[in-house]
């Protein structure tokens, strides 16, 4: 298992900037993100021109000696990257011109995967914007395994999905579809550990910090996931992907030093795989 760092942990330099910053840490891998909510790979860029943007990040990610881990699309905030399951057939359809692009950047980035997030609650009809979710993602896990690449989703606090068997579920309707685990979501939401347990052998690609009920991220002297545990759990079910270290800073989730918190994380997991 090798260890890998969102390059948007530190929004607020370059990407060039973060990707030193994550070899200077000593790991391995970097998770590129394409969002909406950071600077550093605009999505509009990338959907532009995604054969140009990939040359760009492989050419730095290659001069700072990382490999790509993952390409994590953050989908679902605004129109410059809809969700997977927007309202109209005309949205969905938008939407999956869209993924071709980023999956060519993918591709041509040479990430081994991608992850993109499950979908919007549809409060008014839940069953069918599962529904919806559910053939998209097939749809897309189609696509990426043409290509070579693994796909999958991750729940988090505010999507279709927040409990481990709304999950199970999800993944049950949704053929070629993995998961991208991270504890986080679950514990800030006040879901125990063991609970959450279930979902590991279904994981593609691991994220990691720390968390308690009612933060989504916390200290290492304040959280309370006992990733030891987790991570002896992950090779006893035969995990081989990255454990992707992903702390990260924005205007409303600025108390953490991104750091610190990764370098001490990184010694917990070095340890345990020692």
């Amino acid at each position: 298992m090798r260890l890998s760092c969102r390059d948007n942990s530190f929004p607020l330099l370059s990407l060039d900037g973060a990707l030193h910053v994550i070899a200077d840490l000593g790991l391995e891998g970097v998770d590129i993100s394409i969002s909406p909510r950071h600077a550093q790979l605009d999505p509009a860029a990338v959907l532009e021109d995604p054969s140009g943007q990939a040359a760009n990040v492989s050419r730095l990610v290659r001069a700072a000696g990382l490999l790509v881990a993952d390409v994590f699309v953050l989908t679902g905030f605004g129109p410059s990257v809809l969700s997977v399951n927007a309202r109209t057939a005309n949205e969905r359809q938008q939407a999956r011109r869209q993924f071709d692009a980023l999956l060519q950047f993918a591709v041509q980035a040479g990430a081994p995967g991608m992850t993109v997030l499950p979908g919007e609650p549809w409060n008014d009809d839940p069953e069918t914007g599962l529904a919806v979710a559910a053939e998209e993602l097939a749809w897309r896990a189609q696509q990426a395994s043409a290509e070579g690449l693994g796909l999958s989703f991750e729940p988090h606090a505010i999507s279709n999905v927040r409990t481990p068997d709304s999950v199970l579920a999800l993944l049950d309707r949704s053929a070629g579809v993995g998961l991208t685990l991270d504890y986080s979501h679950f514990v800030s939401l006040g879901i125990t550990e063991e609970a959450v347990d279930p979902l590991l052998p279904h994981a593609r690609h691991f994220q990691a910090r720390q968390a308690s009920p009612g933060h989504l991220q916390a200290t290492a002297r304040t959280g309370v996931i006992n990733f030891p545990r987790i991570i002896h759990a992950l090779i006893a079910h035969g995990y081989v992907g990255w454990f992707g270290i992903e702390y990260t800073w924005n205007s409303w989730m600025d108390e953490v030093d991104t750091i610190a918190q990764t370098a001490l994380l990184r010694d917990v997991a070095r340890t345990v795989l020692s």
